[in-house]
């Protein structure tokens, strides 16, 4: 007869008495959820935990919607040897805007190469790129590109550096905080940051930031782990 002791016993502890079948079960949770991983979604948008109704979300969707988008991608170069107005750089420079363009996710891009510059001329304002489409590499256009970006200090330390070894492309993003996130706009962000690399990388040292860059980066060492 059972005595009333272990008819007092909980589900729990009644439950110890059968170890293999508590670890069947838990092996049974554990692939349950294995199964799911390859569904799951990462999302490191923080704007998400921000209330649609905050004052702060308000004015920066105002901001957005009145001056274009707050999300860009910086990419940082640094040449390891003379200065960038190497004609072989600059052609590269090209090269890698047009590779950008052609991305439904970014703007007109800034660059050493399409800048706009603006001067005038016979009572007239007259605005043109920085270096002109058929840029052939020859010292005189080499002299004149130099000197209108020192004609002008908007140049100075946020197109080029002082020194004249260190250049910036900025990329602006058509996006929104919402669309920020999606996995195909993040493998955008991850190209582009691979075409930056590939392509500068044998000039020297190449940096590309930005928050769509930084949470796309997390979103890859999560996946990771």
């Amino acid at each position: 007869m059972m005595s009333t002791r272990e008819n007092n016993k909980s589900f729990p502890q009644k439950l110890f008495k059968y170890p293999r079948l508590i670890v069947f079960i838990i092996m049974g949770i554990t692939i349950f959820f294995a199964l799911q991983l390859p569904r799951a979604r990462l999302d490191n948008n923080n704007i998400r935990f921000v209330p649609e109704e905050d004052e702060a979300r308000r004015i920066n969707k105002y901001i957005d919607d009145t001056f274009g988008s707050s999300f860009f991608i910086l990419v940082a170069l640094q040449v390891r040897e003379g200065d960038v107005f190497d004609p072989a750089f600059l052609n590269r420079i090209g090269e890698f805007n047009l590779r950008i363009e052609d991305f439904e996710i970014t703007g007109d891009i800034n660059s050493i190469v399409s800048s706009d510059y603006i001067f005038s001329e016979d009572d007239a304002i007259v605005v043109q790129k920085l270096l002109s489409d058929d840029f052939s590499g020859s010292p005189g256009e080499i002299e004149a590109l130099k000197e209108r970006i020192l004609s002008w200090d908007l140049y100075r330390n946020a197109l080029v550096s002082d020194d004249f070894r260190s250049t910036q492309i900025l990329i602006p993003l058509d996006i929104d905080d919402e669309q920020a996130s999606r996995p195909e706009v993040i493998d955008s962000f991850i190209e582009i940051r691979d075409i930056a690399l590939e392509m500068f990388s044998p000039y020297g040292e190449v940096y590309v930031t930005g928050l769509p860059v930084i949470s796309a980066v997390i979103n890859e060492a999560m996946r990771s782990d």
